[in-house]
């Protein structure tokens, strides 16, 4: 089935959908480190509460860029497995071997863009596999999200030293420095999702 451009909202609307879905993630993530939620149950944090809020901005995300709440949801649902996705490919990226600079800056790649490009891109292919007639879009959606996601691993440093000036001891810095890279991250890889869907409704592609 192929998408009915005038349905895909454009780029830049589609990527602030996504961006204000993470930041409302971040605000109820704000208020879980508040009850110190990770102190008290760390696990329940990691495979409970993360899981649903990345679900949420998927959900959220999805439904305004198909502009449909039931396509948005089978989309966004996949973004649950982001959480365990990005931790099981840091644990793989532990087990390389350290010593030597090329050693040392092939993990450093693998740490800051690889890893986060991967988890977007798996997400991104999930999540438009179980869409609904959007299979034909799995590789371009998966590359989309990809991109977006070396970006947003690229940009983190800058990001953290932004959120660093605000304040130091402030818990919403603390929140949305790990929420940030996500923002940007899923700003980017939502405008560029809409725009691969677009071109390909336009071009009458599949």
């Amino acid at each position: 089935m192929m998408p009915n451009s005038p349905a895909i909202r454009p780029p830049i609307l589609a990527g602030a959908g996504f961006a204000a879905a993470t930041l409302l993630a971040a605000l109820l993530a704000l208020i879980l480190f508040v009850l110190h939620l990770n102190d008290r149950e760390p696990a329940l944090l990691d495979y409970v509460a993360f899981p649903i809020l990345f679900a949420l901005i998927g959900i959220l995300g999805g439904g305004c860029l198909f502009r449909r709440f039931s396509v948005g949801a089978r989309f966004g649902i996949a973004f649950a497995a982001y959480p365990l996705i990005a931790r099981t490919l840091y644990q793989l990226g532990r087990t390389f071997p350290y010593g030597g600079v090329a050693l040392d800056l092939i993990t450093s790649f693998y740490f800051a863009i690889l890893l986060p490009a991967l988890t977007c891109g798996v997400i991104g292919a999930i999540g438009l596999s179980i869409a609904g007639g959007y299979r034909d879009f799995i590789r371009r959606g998966f590359a989309a999200f990809a991109i977006a996601g070396a970006i947003g691993g690229m940009a983190a440093p800058l990001i953290s030293w932004m959120l660093a000036q605000m304040a130091a001891e402030s818990a919403l810095a603390a929140t949305l420095s790990i929420y940030g890279e996500e923002l940007l991250r899923f700003f980017l890889a939502g405008a560029g999702l809409a725009l691969v869907l677009r071109r390909a409704s336009a071009d009458g592609t599949q």
